[in-house]
């Protein structure tokens, strides 16, 4: 298994827990004239994406190659078909689906090599969109979050990550497809402290448990501490961002 997959093993619980769902607007855009499409949610995850297209009587096939992350999304969704498969290889027949989506894990992947898979899997004229929650920089608590995650996070982990796969623009450039467009909607997190320390815990690219990671949390006790201002609850705000585009 590789590092990147390998490495949730250890943050399955606090990514089922802790991790942000992604707002109606978004989900309305992806699926935006169409009335009960075939998806592949790739990169599912414990299914937080995969949860919200089931809420409007969709049932995604869900694409997750970690095996923690796979049972927590069947724990989740008990009727979901989840199978093992990445984003370059997803082990699905070809034009199967009529709409592709990769949330929150794009980045991992070989991006050229998953935009070729994910025209071969898309029907002609189907869909494919990439999304990210980005912490909103101008909310001075998410940034102060971003900028912790800048200081803490494993700089040899992102300078591993393939060139350019984390850029949504990808999709819009791509000679694959066409049409290509950005959406975006504000997205909101409500947290209290312990809420705060597990959305830090979630990240990939923080330190695995131990003293490091302590001192992470620590230092994110501190700025919860500075912008609460005596609330138990405080939003984080983030910017969610789709890619959107469709095989010709």
């Amino acid at each position: 298994m590789s590092d990147s997959v390998a490495r949730f093993d250890v943050r399955v619980e606090d990514y089922d827990r802790y991790r942000p769902s992604y707002p109606a607007a978004v989900i309305d855009t992806i699926l935006s004239g169409y009335d009960r499409p075939r998806i592949a949610d790739i990169g599912a995850g414990t299914g937080q994406s995969t949860t919200l297209f089931a809420a409007h009587g969709i049932a995604p096939i869900a694409i997750e190659p970690n095996a923690g992350m796979r049972a927590a999304l069947i724990a989740r969704l008990p009727d979901v078909d989840a199978r093992n498969g990445t984003a370059e290889h997803t082990g699905l027949d070809s034009a199967c689906v009529d709409i592709v989506t990769m949330f929150q894990a794009f980045q991992w992947c070989d991006g050229e090599l998953a935009l070729a898979e994910f025209e071969r899997i898309v029907r002609p004229g189907g869909r494919v969109a990439v999304i990210w929650n980005v912490p909103q920089r101008d909310d001075p608590f998410s940034r102060a979050y971003d900028e912790l995650n800048d200081r803490h996070g494993e700089a040899e982990l992102m300078e591993s990550l393939p060139a350019r796969s984390g850029e949504g623009k990808m999709l819009l450039v791509s000679r694959r497809f066409r049409n290509g467009r950005r959406f975006e909607a504000r997205n909101e997190q409500r947290l209290d402290r312990e809420g705060f320390r597990g959305r830090i815990r979630s990240i990939s690219y923080m330190p695995p448990p131990g003293p490091k990671l302590d001192a992470v949390l620590a230092e994110g006790d501190e700025i919860f501490e500075r912008f609460a201002e005596g609330r138990t609850v405080i939003p984080l705000v983030y910017r969610t961002v789709a890619f959107i585009a469709e095989r010709p």
